[in-house]
């Protein structure tokens, strides 16, 4: 698949193509955070990249609303999926993530250079049950167009 071109990316400033880094907390194993690196690019409401943390390397699909600042992240290694349902605000994308039936706990990332964020951000790590959406399924088709699709996210 051909790079997007500059003028077909986000001009949204919540949704800034290019280097991300954060974290995700998995406290039912006794880790405080376990950090990550990506390269997101968002597209007319799609969401896609690759990244790698501790787990290993993976890529990620997903999408996410303007209006409401929404975003649905799947995030795939080698043998399993992760599910991300978060909430984008000027400073990154926080929310929960999710391997169904297996654990569940809170992320944070935001773009490379914009900081780690603030005491709300820390109110949500300590809570992460707390944050809801509509968990609704969502489809993700690749940005060329083609008609094959996938789950994205499932409650």
């Amino acid at each position: 698949m051909a790079a997007p071109t500059s003028s077909a990316l986000e001009t949204d400033d919540r949704f800034p193509s290019g280097p991300w880094k954060g974290y995700f907390l998995q406290r039912s194993l006794g880790d405080a955070k376990r950090e990550m690196e990506l390269h997101l690019s968002f597209i007319n409401g799609r969401a896609m990249g690759t990244g790698r943390d501790g787990v290993g390397s993976f890529s990620l699909v997903g999408r996410y609303e303007l209006d409401s600042g929404k975003v649905w992240l799947m995030k795939k290694y080698a043998r399993h999926d992760v599910f991300y349902t978060g909430y984008a605000e000027r400073k990154g994308i926080w929310g929960t993530w999710e391997i169904p039936s297996v654990d569940r706990d809170g992320f944070r990332i935001w773009p490379k250079g914009a900081g780690e964020g603030d005491e709300q951000t820390q109110r949500r790590e300590e809570n992460p049950s707390s944050v809801t959406f509509d968990d609704e399924p969502i489809e993700s088709d690749t940005l060329s167009g083609a008609a094959e699709k996938e789950t994205v996210f499932s409650p």
